[in-house]
């Protein structure tokens, strides 16, 4: 569920958008589908840049220091976070990306 207290219109576009997907409405307005996508903005562009750092089959570490193989492209947790789905120490773990130590990109040289 969504903190919407204090945003009346948040509150109203995610209301309108559980009835929707609740088959409550028949259909659902532009503005309110418009307003929830902007919700989860930041949230699909660190999905996105997770996927291009790490793709399937390469190693990602912890902050913790844990060295754990990407076995999944990036997804969101049961807590409603962006998560990555490694396997640490033989057990398979989602790890928040936020728990996620970043690699320094390489800088491109142009030929």
């Amino acid at each position: 569920m969504i903190n919407t207290t204090g945003q009346p219109g948040k509150a109203k576009a995610h209301r309108e958008c559980f009835d929707w997907l609740g088959g409550e409405l028949d259909y659902l307005e532009k503005w309110s589908a418009q307003k929830m996508m902007d919700l989860c903005k930041n949230d699909r562009a660190k999905m996105d840049d997770a996927a291009e750092r790490w793709p399937v089959g390469e190693l990602a570490q912890t902050k913790t220091g844990q060295m754990g193989l990407v076995v999944d492209i990036p997804s969101v947790s049961k807590k409603g976070k962006p998560c990555l789905s490694l396997l640490l120490d033989g057990t398979h773990v989602d790890v928040v990306l936020d728990d996620l130590k970043k690699q320094r990109r390489s800088k491109k040289v142009a030929a």
